[in-house]
């Protein structure tokens, strides 16, 4: 059982690349900064506002599952 005294768990997002054609170095920069290198790559991260603004920003070339 967790231990109450540390909150609830952090939200977690897992992030893939599904999209192709990437639209320029702004959306490598971004995708790059969220550990994404290649298409079919997937990484988990903590659900926060800095990260859910980068995915806002290549959410044409991402999909993403809490």
């Amino acid at each position: 059982m967790p231990d109450a005294s540390h909150g609830p768990a952090p939200r977690i997002l897992d992030v893939a690349i599904v999209g192709g054609g990437l639209a320029g170095l702004y959306a490598i920069h971004r995708l790059r900064g969220l550990g994404l290198t290649r298409v079919g790559k997937a990484v988990i991260l903590k659900d926060s506002a800095a990260v859910r603004g980068m995915l806002h920003a290549v959410a044409h070339l991402v999909a993403v599952e809490e």
